[in-house]
């Protein structure tokens, strides 16, 4: 396996297990889900970065906003608020979209 799949594994392990906890009354969930967001945009900067097609680029400049609404999210949880869901569920929109997409 090379490193950026090993990173991007960890940072999607993160994000459920962020997730998770928050659910379950854990107040520090959002580290976790920060902590994935953080990982995931910078190891998909560094793919878009290093692609030349457009539509790769295209493709990994979506995902990078989809790691920023998981960003927000994390933000949400910390603040307490109830709505933290609808960033997570945009940014589940997206990398479902773009794993259609980069078929």
């Amino acid at each position: 396996m090379k490193t950026t799949d090993i990173l991007t594994l960890i940072a999607m392990t993160a994000g459920v297990l962020g997730a998770l906890t928050y659910s379950l009354d854990g107040y520090w969930g959002w580290v976790f889900l920060l902590a994935s967001g953080l990982i995931l945009f910078f190891v998909r900067l560094n793919h878009r970065m290093r692609e030349k097609d457009f539509k790769t680029r295209r493709i990994y400049s979506i995902l990078m906003f989809s790691s920023a609404s998981l960003c927000t999210s994390a933000y949400l949880m910390m603040e307490q608020k109830q709505f933290w869901l609808v960033p997570l569920m945009v940014s589940a929109v997206l990398e479902f979209y773009c794993s259609v997409r980069a078929k």
